[in-house]
């Protein structure tokens, strides 16, 4: 599990091919240190990534079975499992694989504006823009959250207005402080612009974030040299 945890904490698919034999071309691998195998499976519709099993032998033959026989995705029972461990969770641990996972998406489709409903309820808009400099890239992220929420559902911890600052944090794994965040005027897009309409969203902006060429995760500091993430939710307070 703490393997599970730590490959699919920045990413819903790991860092894997997925694997072949079991009738579809989204289920990914998980290699174990001592040679076991599990697989993995990211629910979209849902924005979660599910453990499907694991085996000790050095083979997915189970999954090809299982997959065979129609056992190998979440079941109604699981899903029942899942309501019930949602309502226990508090904003950062709702909406961080999800909004992870649209930031991810963002960068691969600079200047496309991306839109999706995270946890059924926050209706929220992502566009990444960047600029190559030498063997840098010069990236700025926009977040626009719709509101109100697409559900009257608050779990605890709930940021208010602070909503869009937060979830940039969660997103790139940084405080807002390192992010440098400000409130645009306007959305821009390779289709043109928009003036942000502040009755019914909320919108926040990174400054520009320095990241080395091919690089999606980390930053660069002044120096030139990686900053590790900051632990935001290991922290009882925001910053």
């Amino acid at each position: 599990m703490r393997l599970f945890r730590s490959k699919y904490r920045d990413s819903a698919t790991g860092t894997d091919n997925p694997i072949h034999g079991v009738g579809r071309p989204d289920i990914y691998p998980c290699h174990g240190p001592m040679g076991g195998r599990a697989v993995t499976w990211f629910d979209e519709e849902e924005a979660i990534c599910w453990l499907l099993g694991f085996t000790p032998e050095h083979d997915f033959t189970l999954f090809e079975g299982r997959a065979a026989s129609g056992e190998l995705l979440p079941d109604a029972h699981d899903y029942e499992v899942l309501i019930v461990e949602r309502g226990a969770l508090d904003f950062d641990r709702l909406t961080v694989v999800p909004v992870k996972e649209m930031l991810k998406r963002a960068t691969g489709v600079p200047g496309v504006s991306l839109r999706h409903t995270i946890a059924d309820l926050l209706e929220i808009e992502i566009i990444a823009t960047e600029v190559s400099v030498d063997e840098k890239v010069l990236r700025e992220f926009f977040l626009s959250v719709r509101m109100p929420p697409a559900s009257t559902y608050r779990p605890p911890g709930w940021p208010h207005r602070d909503i869009p600052r937060r979830l940039m944090e969660l997103a790139t794994g940084y405080s807002r402080e390192r992010l440098c965040l400000s409130d645009p005027t306007e959305v821009v897009d390779v289709t043109g612009s928009r003036i942000i309409d502040w009755q019914h969203e909320l919108a926040v902006k990174t400054g520009p974030l320095v990241y080395p060429a091919g690089e999606l995760d980390r930053i660069l500091d002044d120096d030139g040299q990686p900053i590790d993430h900051d632990k935001l939710l290991d922290q009882g307070t925001r910053k």
